[in-house]
């Protein structure tokens, strides 16, 4: 029992992990891609891709205040291992 509960925390931890590399993999190639182009048209007169960036969260928040965001990631994290810790009543 006690396993299967290790067995799934670690499989959902490798499941954000890998998500946090794809998304961090897909920004490295838009950078290197598209930032030195600026506007990509891939349908003509319909559809451009165009590179910004924002410096903040969600809809520029909190823009250049990376130290906030690391606080709120540090907080979060050790919120979610503390709920982790009751998993075993959950499956």
């Amino acid at each position: 029992m006690m396993f299967e509960r290790i067995k799934k925390m670690i499989w959902g931890v490798l499941i954000i992990i890998g998500c946090i590399g794809i998304d961090q993999i897909t920004k490295a190639i838009v950078r290197k891609s598209l930032r030195p182009k600026g506007t990509v048209t891939v349908i003509k007169n319909f559809f451009n891709l165009t590179y910004v960036e924002n410096k903040g969260g969600a809809w520029g928040v909190f823009g250049g205040k990376l130290w906030l965001f690391i606080i709120i990631t540090i907080l979060a994290l050790g919120f979610m291992f503390y709920l982790m810790k009751d998993l075993r009543y959950v499956y």
